[in-house]
């Protein structure tokens, strides 16, 4: 719950999906805007002028990321991420965004993967956690 506090304060009111069957929620995605492309903008500055730069540079992000989507397990396979991504991607056209990117979804994760590449995206980067047990 927190974490969702945490990031509310960039939600804007769009890109939040959740699929049904009948009054059923079966899944859910969401996205924010890639404010990643503001803050690197900023170079890790508020003072003197980074709130400047985030005031303007926060109205010509043109990339969205996809980083929450769940379809319970009765519906899997049966197209519901592909969906959800598809209409992400319509709704983003629409706004003037360029890209979406779905990087939390693990590599492993091939369900998830198919349903993005069969939607129109590509592969373009693989982000990987390592352990190490002492």
């Amino acid at each position: 719950m927190d974490e969702f506090k945490n990031l509310k304060q960039f939600y804007d009111g769009h890109f939040c999906y959740v699929a049904r069957a009948g009054t059923r929620p079966i899944g859910f995605l969401t996205a924010l805007p890639d404010y990643f492309q503001v803050l690197h903008r900023m170079n890790g500055k508020i003072l003197p002028f980074g709130w400047y730069k985030f005031l303007r540079y926060r109205k010509k992000i043109d990339c969205v990321r996809a980083f929450t989507q769940m379809v319970v397990h009765d519906y899997q396979k049966k197209g519901v991420n592909h969906a959800m991504y598809l209409e992400l991607y319509r709704d983003a056209v629409k706004m003037g965004i360029k890209s979406v990117e779905a990087s939390c979804v693990d590599e492993k994760n091939y369900e998830s993967r198919l349903s993005i590449e069969k939607s129109g995206g590509n592969q373009y980067r693989t982000y990987r956690t390592y352990r190490y047990n002492f």
